[in-house]
This record gives structure tokens, sequence and C-alpha cells, in this order.
């Protein structure tokens, strides 16, 4: 069985950056070291492009609660 694996280079390439933000970022990221090499598998690229991706807000499921509190309490400030 044959493990594809993904070069520095190749990875950014496939996510339109340059190799120095694949190499800064490497810490981060799931990669695997063949001798002094940096590789990525193919799963790994996918759980990096997933940690990637943007994904919407969801909105809260409740409106905002009343506030209370010093601030809360007062009214209006009075005029001088």
């Amino acid at each position: 069985m044959e493990l594809k694996t993904y070069t520095v280079k190749e990875l950014a390439a496939a996510l339109g950056v340059s190799d120095a933000t694949v190499y800064r970022r490497k810490s981060a990221w799931p990669h695997l070291r063949v001798g002094g090499d940096i590789r990525f598998t193919e799963a790994q690229v996918a759980e990096i492009v997933d940690m990637l991706t943007v994904r919407p807000i969801e909105p809260p499921s409740e409106p905002p609660r009343k506030r209370y509190g010093i601030m809360a309490s007062r009214g209006p400030r009075p005029s001088r």
C-alpha cells in the first residue's frame, strides 16, 4: 500500500499560499517528518482544509437578557 504524501510546495500551491506560510503554520497543522522533510498525507490535508474552513456563526436561540446591576438600574442622567 502506497501512502500519497504532499510536500510543502505542493500543499502551498493547493492552498494558494506561500511556502513560508506553510512552514510558519506547520506547528499548528498535522504533518509528518520524513528524514529532514515535512510531508502531509491526504487525510492531514483534508484536516487542514477543514480547520481553515470558515463557518457561519449561528444566531443565539434566545433574545438577550435584561441587564441588571448598577448601570442598568440608573435612569437618565439629571440635567444641571
